[in-house]
């Protein structure tokens, strides 16, 4: 068994792609195995990778990401979704269809390889947004104090 996580990248920016994937080729933990900004591609590549986790955009060319999401099986892996959307009910369907996280764009790249080190390690995307609500809750209070 390898000791690095396997992520496979998914976005239609060719660009923020390479960003993201440079920076996590400088983690230790974790690899960018494969990426793609297809969606049915991104289908192939997960079937012939088994990445740990999936990094991916809602909008990707052929499929987007929620067609992504329900094509999937139930052996799939942890899937980090990324949207330039802020709509609640958007994010619920996103669970809903197997997204184990959502994140808004543009964010942070470090917050995104944060949130993928935390999801291979098997935590839920409940438990890390209550500990995210903690943290930016005690960002509020020390700025006040």
């Amino acid at each position: 068994m390898s000791d690095k996580w396997k992520i496979v990248l998914a976005d239609a920016s060719e660009e923020f792609r390479q960003m993201l994937a440079e920076m996590i080729g400088e983690e230790a933990d974790l690899t960018v195995c494969a990426q793609t900004g297809n969606g049915e591609e991104l289908l192939d590549l997960i079937a012939r990778h088994k990445p740990d986790v999936v990094i991916m955009d809602l909008m990707l060319a052929e499929m987007d990401g929620l067609e992504v999401l329900e094509e999937l099986d139930e052996d799939r892996p942890r899937m980090l979704v990324l949207s330039t959307f802020n709509n609640p009910a958007l994010a619920e369907q996103i669970s809903r269809h197997g997204g184990d996280y959502c994140m808004l764009k543009p964010c942070r790249l470090q917050s995104v390889i944060d949130r993928a080190k935390e999801l291979a390690s098997g935590r839920s995307g409940a438990q890390i947004q209550e500990e995210t609500n903690t943290r930016d809750l005690e960002r509020q209070v020390t700025a006040i104090i």
